[in-house]
């Protein structure tokens, strides 16, 4: 039998009517054409005159960016929908514009300001707002002068505006604080070189010859041609060279970084320099590379660290402080370079490489000032093989069968 009258409705049901309606509705569906009463209303703002369109969305945007930072992706899109209705008012195109700005100054997005304004002050060369907010994208960009220009730009039209003379006040702040801090860094970098300058000037005292490996290289790099051979009046700046392309290749630190240190540093107290060595084991194929050495360690303190524990590739512990030799391997071709580039006419007496055997009680540094010693890219490089072993006479032999 048919029920007659009114008929009590689910509450849940009651809800989800009130909620479709637009007035109560707490956000927009992804897809308003599902509701029909919003999809009306909706059809009224892309409808009409494009001026009128333009002022609809440009309302929108505004009540979409005064809801907070959940609006902001809506504000851009509504502005962005006014700009596209293309109104004949080019006050009107001017303010949607500079309101797009004021989102995108708010997420950050400082270019898009930057080129919003530009077109709003074109539109409207009055429009305040886009020279303020230019102004602001600009000293946060930390692009101060054109930051005060534009506040100049912007106080001819309104000398007393507390925002813009509020700003003025920031970017010349700001200004200041960018000039004491390249000044700073000016100074830091006078520092830097005078430093290099004293380290070089110590390395040419105790007649340490260095080489770039470039400079070696039977088939060049495709740069060589920016290696210029150093002669005696430039020996000094192709060694400053050196060091500073070591630094930035061996370990990726550009000389101009804050915690920047060259590979060889020279300490002012003990007046004494520090290599970075590489002991080369060519029966294993293994070395170690040690970060600083001092000159005046003998290369036996080094050995006796080193082997302090048996490494894991010497599988017969062979290698001890004093069971190994050590040697240097000499390069004439180096040698020849270094040479004319301090007036000696003095060719090596072989064109192909040789060992040096030298003492383990002698320091680094003597051994660093050996004539016939030359230090390719600042790292010096030590063999070490064990003394009177079958390898030993391995190796030796094949330096004499270059000879």
């Amino acid at each position: 039998m048919a029920a007659y009258g009114p008929q009590r409705k689910d509450p849940s049901e009651i809800m989800r009517g009130i909620e479709a309606t637009p007035l109560f509705m707490d956000s927009l569906p992804e897809d308003a054409s599902e509701n029909a009463h919003l999809a009306a209303l909706q059809s009224l703002v892309f409808e009409g005159p494009p001026n009128e369109v333009a002022l609809n969305f440009k309302n929108s945007g505004n009540e979409a960016f005064q809801s907070g930072k959940s609006g902001y992706k809506d504000a851009i899109e509504y502005y962005s929908k006014g700009i596209a209705a293309k109104a004949d008012d080019d006050k009107l195109n001017s303010i949607l514009y500079s309101n797009r700005a004021a989102v995108n100054l708010e997420l950050e997005n400082y270019r898009s300001v930057l080129t919003d304004c530009s077109k709003a002050i074109k539109l409207d060369p009055k429009n305040i707002k886009a020279y303020y907010r230019s102004a602001k994208a600009l000293t946060l960009l930390d692009k101060i002068d054109d930051a005060i220009d534009c506040i100049h730009h912007g106080l001819k039209l309104d000398p007393t505006n507390t925002s813009l003379l509020s700003l003025l006040s920031t970017a010349k702040t700001r200004k200041l604080e960018l000039e004491n801090k390249e000044a700073k860094k000016v100074e830091a970098e006078k520092e830097k070189l005078k430093e290099l300058q004293n380290l070089v000037a110590e390395i040419l005292k105790r007649n340490i010859k260095m080489i770039d490996s470039r400079l070696l290289k039977d088939t060049p790099y495709s740069d060589t041609k920016k290696i210029t051979v150093p002669t005696q009046s430039t020996l000094a700046i192709t060694y400053t060279s050196l060091i500073l392309k070591s630094q930035t290749m061996t370990i990726g630190q550009s000389p101009y970084s804050p915690g920047f240190k060259p590979l060889i540093t020279f300490d002012k107290e003990t007046k004494t320099l520090s290599f970075p060595c590489m002991f080369l084991y060519p029966e294993f194929g293994q070395h170690d590379c040690i970060a600083s050495v001092n000159e005046r360690d003998t290369f036996f303190e080094h050995l006796s660290e080193i082997f302090a524990e048996k490494p894991y590739w010497d599988t017969n512990g062979s290698y001890t402080p004093d069971s190994v030799e050590v040697y240097v391997e000499t390069l004439p071709k180096a040698l020849e370079i270094l040479n004319a580039a301090v007036g000696e006419d003095r060719k090596s007496e072989t064109k192909k490489s040789k060992l040096l055997k030298i003492g383990k009680k002698l320091t680094v540094g003597s051994v660093l000032e050996v004539k016939d010693f030359v230090v390719v890219d600042c790292i010096p490089v030590f063999f070490v093989v064990v003394a009177g072993s079958e390898f030993e006479k391995t190796f030796k032999e094949k330096y004499k069968k270059r000879s």
